[in-house]
């Protein structure tokens, strides 16, 4: 797979249809890697291994997109701006999730924000010279957590939603097996990218910092398992967030299972990356 993130200002109902073309009714990783090979190569109408604008314009007009769109959809996934679309452009622009990059960079923000007022508020008590002061920055730092609790629901439930509409590719207000693949992919992708930042920045902040939880080596092993058995990984991650068994993801599912912090994305992130969400949060303050 080509690497996951990024952006987009081709219009959702455009993007969701090429995307639903491509991949619909995978039922796997492999299927769907399949699937898009199999769409490239059909797309590629001369067969020379890349898509011109031309062919991406007449797959476009299939599609009900018009030129103007297609045109920018161009602009958007040719990055090396040789005005064709490779196979590894096509499917990092189809397998991109924008809204929950996003949402995995607030988070960021969020913590080392949080962690810079706890660390203040440590100093500020072991530098404290009465019990009274002491207990003031003691509070202090509960009041950090707590309101960075509450401040993680209040950004990030936003990206989520939107996240949950941008993969629902075929706007049935749910999102199916084949739907679901992309979004814990990237899900378990950016996770895990914010884990290693989150060693990396803890160090930077706090001399003093060692990781409680997981280990580099540790997460790097989950990782690997992960790629190794991906589709069984993404079954236990969908059969957690599907509370209700009913085949398909509702928004509401979606979003009490992948706001970090809740009772149920422990459960999910333990399902995704068999990872023990307590020891990511350890290792994330």
């Amino acid at each position: 797979r080509a690497n996951m993130g990024g952006g987009g200002s081709v219009p959702a109902g455009e993007g969701k249809a090429l995307a639903a073309a491509a991949v619909a009714g995978a039922d796997s990783v492999k299927a769907q890697e399949d699937l898009v090979l199999a769409a490239f190569k059909s797309w590629d109408a001369d067969g020379n291994g890349s898509i011109s604008m031309q062919e991406l314009l007449m797959l476009c007009k299939s599609l009900g997109m018009k030129e103007d769109k297609a045109k920018l959809l161009m602009k958007e996934a040719d990055t090396n701006k040789d005005g064709n679309l490779s196979y590894e452009e096509l499917v990092a622009w189809l397998f991109q999730a924008p809204y929950l990059t996003k949402m995995f960079q607030s988070l960021e923000s969020i913590i080392f924000k949080a962690e810079e007022s706890w660390l203040g508020a440590r100093e500020r008590k072991k530098s404290a010279t009465t019990p009274a002061e002491k207990e003031q920055h003691t509070m202090e730092m509960v009041f950090v957590e707590e309101e960075l609790v509450k401040k993680i629901r209040k950004d990030l439930e936003p990206f989520v939603k939107d996240s949950f509409k941008w993969h629902d590719k075929h706007g049935n207000g749910v999102l199916t097996k084949d739907e679901s693949i992309t979004f814990f992919t990237n899900y378990a992708s950016l996770l895990t990218r914010l884990v290693e930042t989150a060693v990396k920045k803890g160090r930077e902040l706090n001399k003093d910092f060692k990781p409680k939880g997981i280990t580099d080596a540790e997460l790097q092993q989950h990782v690997e398992a992960y790629h190794a058995n991906i589709d069984k990984h993404h079954a236990d991650a969908f059969a957690v967030v599907d509370v209700n068994s009913t085949g398909s993801l509702s928004e509401s599912d979606v979003l009490a299972a992948c706001v970090p912090g809740t009772s149920q994305n422990h459960k999910f992130v333990k399902a995704l990356l068999k990872l023990d969400a307590v020891k990511v949060q350890m290792n994330l303050w």
